[in-house]
């Protein structure tokens, strides 16, 4: 009964090992460069999520909308490249200078491709209907008063312009705006989304973008 069990046990672990041995071979190194909705994922644990150990993600958190910085810390860097990297940005970084980032956004795809790793884009999250009273006051002034664009339009449009620059450039794109907002004729974040400030998320919004982030991968990195 005895030697059963070892055979058993020896067996097991060989299949153990032969799947783990076929999953670091076929893994695929990812970077994801954000701030806070990044910070906040836990992607260093998506693979357990999800169920598929193919995926190694690392974080870069930057707490600004260039992310020059970390893009050319990757390019150069002369060890393994990871195969794909995911541009985002937070909308705290809006309203902001469209044309500044426009031309970042299009130098960092660029340097990203040259240096042979795959380049993707996330558009930004949605600000939900209110950020509290003190904020809501303060959007009030800037639109109605002062006539400034609102935080709320610009990540709109700034997320179509991702989408005009994913199709041109034929890099890939995960919609994070599409998945958390309310609707097609209202893009505010869904309030059961909402982690309470206006501007964060929650879990059960990581969770409907661990779906998003996995169908991109596997449509990515074949």
């Amino acid at each position: 009964m005895r030697s059963f069990n070892v055979s058993i046990v020896l067996s097991s672990l060989l299949i153990l090992l032969m799947n783990t041995g076929q999953v670091m071979a076929h893994q695929k190194d990812i970077v994801y460069i954000e701030a806070s909705t990044a910070n906040r994922w836990n992607l260093g644990e998506f693979g357990v999520r999800v169920q598929d150990a193919r995926y190694k993600i690392q974080t870069v958190i930057r707490y600004d909308f260039d992310k020059t910085v970390d893009v050319d810390r990757i390019v150069s860097d002369r060890g393994r490249k990871p195969d794909l990297v995911v541009l985002q940005e937070c909308s705290v970084y809006f309203p902001g200078d469209m044309r500044l980032y426009e031309q970042k956004y299009r130098a960092w795809i660029k340097q990203i491709k040259q240096a042979g790793i795959i380049p993707a884009i996330a558009t930004s999250v949605p600000p939900a209907h209110s950020q509290g009273l003190s904020e809501d006051v303060k959007t009030f002034i800037k639109v109605k008063i002062l006539g400034r664009d609102s935080q709320y339009e610009q990540v709109i449009q700034f997320n179509e312009w991702l989408r005009r620059l994913a199709q041109d450039e034929k890099v890939p794109l995960i919609d994070l705006e599409a998945a958390l907002r309310i609707n097609d004729g209202d893009r505010h974040m869904r309030s059961d989304y909402d982690d309470g400030d206006g501007i964060h998320i929650n879990r059960k919004a990581y969770d409907a973008l661990d779906l998003e982030f996995l169908n991109l991968l596997k449509n990515t990195l074949r």
